[in-house]
């Protein structure tokens, strides 16, 4: 499982282009899915300048806890935001899609049943954009995958140059 959670943040920034001149942002983040309950985990953002748009690609990891016994459930998405251009100096809103990854591990008698699904996700968020540390919120829609309503929050920490 960390392996994977690490491939996917390594892959996103791979995958960027000019990391050294982008921001990079990692932090951590708790959410709530309406089939999966409650979750925590982490997320490395990578900002891309393209012009007068600002993108971001976002990869994320979310080990949610079900209220089913025996079930052991997480999320590895990617998504790729594009920044709104607002007025306001503290804060920023985005709208992205990607990909997630959802699997879950069910155990049923002295077996355990492994289950890795894969589909799309449709998000829209908010951060803040002062300092050294933006809080944000984001809700996030999984078409195939995961299938579910999930409403994230959490802190990030900017460690490159601003976009």
């Amino acid at each position: 499982m960390r392996k994977m959670a690490v491939t996917v943040c390594l892959l996103v920034l791979a995958l960027t282009p000019g990391a050294s001149q982008a921001q990079i942002t990692l932090g951590a983040q708790g959410s709530y899915g309406d089939e999966t309950d409650l979750g925590v985990g982490g997320r490395v953002g990578v900002g891309i300048p393209a012009g007068p748009a600002a993108l971001e690609v976002v990869g994320s990891f979310d080990l949610f806890f079900p209220e089913l016994d025996g079930v052991d459930y997480y999320e590895i998405n990617i998504n790729l935001n594009y920044l709104i251009p607002v007025r306001s100096p503290v804060i920023r809103t985005y709208i992205g899609a990607g990909l997630n990854i959802a699997h879950s591990d069910v155990e049923i008698a002295d077996a355990t049943l492994a289950n890795t699904e894969y589909g799309l996700n449709v998000l829209a968020g908010i951060r803040g954009t002062t300092g050294m540390i933006h809080p944000f919120g984001e809700a996030r829609f999984e078409i195939k995958g995961g299938r579910q309503f999930v409403f994230t929050g959490g802190l990030m920490l900017q460690v490159g140059p601003g976009i």
